[in-house]
């Protein structure tokens, strides 16, 4: 897997903070959670889903990683923001101090620096 291979050598600290990649990503988050589910999160004024979907990914695009503390899990999905799913990538790439890795969680996406921290005491 190329990002687990790219996440081996990253530091185990958080990186959201200023990120490009971490604004992106929850610009995104509306119309990403439209294509995999096939429910309009883009422009359904309805149910509020488009509204809601904005309004959290505004909320974790300001707070970075530390958003993650009180949104654990994805309000669609209701799976793990650190944990891999089939449809995407565990956030514990940009989020692994948040994610639990430095506290030797190890899980998908924790970097080698994470594993070698934790084993060692650091």
């Amino acid at each position: 897997d190329v990002a687990a291979a790219a996440a081996a050598d990253l530091p185990c600290t958080d990186r959201s903070e200023g990120s490009t990649a971490w604004a992106h990503m929850w610009d995104a988050y509306p119309k990403y959670m439209t294509e995999i589910t096939g429910i309009d999160f883009v422009s359904d004024q309805t149910q509020g889903l488009a509204a809601d979907a904005a309004a959290y990914a505004a909320d974790m695009k300001e707070k970075g990683c530390s958003g993650l503390g009180s949104h654990p899990l994805d309000p669609t999905m209701q799976v793990s923001w650190c944990a891999k799913t089939v449809d995407s990538a565990p956030l514990a790439y940009h989020c692994p101090e948040s994610c639990g890795c430095s506290a030797g969680a190890g899980g998908v996406g924790c970097g080698e620096m994470c594993r070698t921290n934790a084993s060692s005491g650091r």
